[in-house]
């Protein structure tokens, strides 16, 4: 995959796939990911640097996150709700990043 990493937003969707880019790239970082069974709160921006926004589409009911690393973690299935459209809630701060992936509506 090749993209123009000067114009890229921290958030990049297309479908089914999310690439996530944060400041804290060349470094360690914690990274959390929840996934819910519903929307959460409205967007609470105190604490983080900032905090962006997108919709991912889950055909087959799976979302699963993978690193760019040799790293063997497996990670469990996001997509709580099966198939359809889920929201990425991404906050990021100084080596900090966490993810929240909701359903947005269910896919007809």
């Amino acid at each position: 995959m090749i993209w123009n990493a000067e114009s890229i937003d921290n958030l990049a969707t297309n479908g089914q796939l999310a690439l996530i880019f944060t400041p804290s790239q060349d470094w360690a970082t914690c990274v959390t990911a929840k996934a819910l069974r519903s929307a959460p709160p409205p967007l609470r921006r105190k604490g983080w640097d900032e905090v962006v926004e997108a919709d991912i589409v889950s055909e087959s009911g799976h979302l699963v996150m993978q690193t760019l690393s040799a790293s063997k973690v497996r990670f469990p299935n996001l997509a709580r709700r099966g198939p359809g459209i889920y929201r990425l809630r991404l906050y990021t701060r100084p080596g900090e990043d966490l993810i929240l992936i909701y359903p947005a509506k269910r896919a007809k």
